[in-house]
C-alpha cells in the first residue's frame, strides 16, 4: 500500500483505490462478505473463490460460536 495515496479516510480508516486490473468475486458467510482478489481472468478468479468458499464459511461460522 506504500505505493498508494488514500483515496477516502472517514474515521481514521483510509481507503484504497487502484485503477488496476484486478478480479474480484465475494461470497455471503452471514453476517460477513468475502471477496477474493486477484489479477487472476475472470474465470480462475471464480474457480479460487468457489474453492475456497466451503473453508471459509465454515471457518466464519465456528467463530459465531
Amino acid at each position: 500500500m506504500e505505493a498508494l495515496t488514500p483515496s477516502l479516510g472517514t474515521s481514521g480508516v483510509k481507503v484504497y483505490q487502484a485503477a488496476q486490473s484486478y478480479e474480484i468475486s465475494g461470497f455471503e458467510t452471514a453476517p460477513y462478505l468475502a471477496f477474493v482478489v486477484s489479477d487472476l481472468n475472470a474465470k480462475n478468479n471464480l474457480q479460487v473463490a468457489s474453492n475456497l468458499a466451503p473453508s471459509v464459511h465454515s471457518f466464519l461460522a465456528k467463530l459465531q460460536g
